[in-house]
């Protein structure tokens, strides 16, 4: 898997090259396009699996940005920086208390200690 990770992440940037842009422009994009086709093998195994993920994307990623993206502006930047912060740690501590997520004291330790760091 390594090796087709690794042939997709090179042969991505002749569509790069295409697109003209800068050299860390092209990093990204081949990044981006090597990993999308990794997960798209890696994880799609059905068309309930695509179904999910790709819900999962829309619900979770696209909505919740454009949200993040929409409210910040109507924030202080102080707070703002606050929010983008804390989203991280405060995600890990919504799994604990509303998903049961199990976890050990380095796990709890070490939200404790992003969320002081934040602070």
């Amino acid at each position: 898997m390594l090796t087709t990770g690794a042939l997709l992440i090179s042969f991505s940037a002749v569509f790069v090259k295409l697109a003209h842009v800068s050299p860390t422009i092209s990093g990204v994009y081949r990044t981006l396009i090597g990993g999308v086709v990794l997960i798209i093998i890696i994880l799609i195994r059905d068309i309930q699996s695509l179904s999910s993920l790709g819900a999962y994307g829309v619900l979770s990623q696209v909505c919740g940005w454009l949200l993040i993206t929409n409210g910040l502006p109507l924030v202080r930047s102080t707070l703002a920086g606050l929010i983008i912060l804390l989203q991280p740690s405060l995600s890990f501590i919504w799994d604990i208390l509303f998903f049961n997520r199990q976890t050990d004291l380095y796990g709890v330790i070490g939200a404790y200690i992003a969320l002081a760091a934040i602070y």
